[in-house]
């Protein structure tokens, strides 16, 4: 009787160790598929980093191609002013 007692409780054991060991896979499938999505995102982040220092360069150099221009605009009008307002 002690026998079969003692069976049940390793038969229970073995099953409760079996259902830790499947819930264990499961946490760290889930923990592998977490980690890929994050390199994933993080990847994806670098590339817009990236994508957006050239854009800031790419509006810096425009803005600053612009400023020149007004200052030109501005010089040339300001010597066309004068033309007027001397004749």
């Amino acid at each position: 009787m002690k026998k079969n007692g003692l069976e049940k409780k390793l038969v229970k054991f073995t099953e409760e160790v079996k259902k830790n060991l499947k819930e264990e896979k499961e946490i760290k499938s889930n923990m592998l598929l977490w980690l890929k999505t994050h390199d994933t995102i993080l990847a994806d982040m670098r590339v817009l980093l990236r994508e957006q220092e050239k854009l800031g360069k790419e509006l810096a150099r425009q803005w600053q191609e612009h400023e020149k221009w007004l200052k030109d605009h501005n010089v040339r009008l300001g010597l066309h002013w004068e033309e007027i307002r001397h004749k």
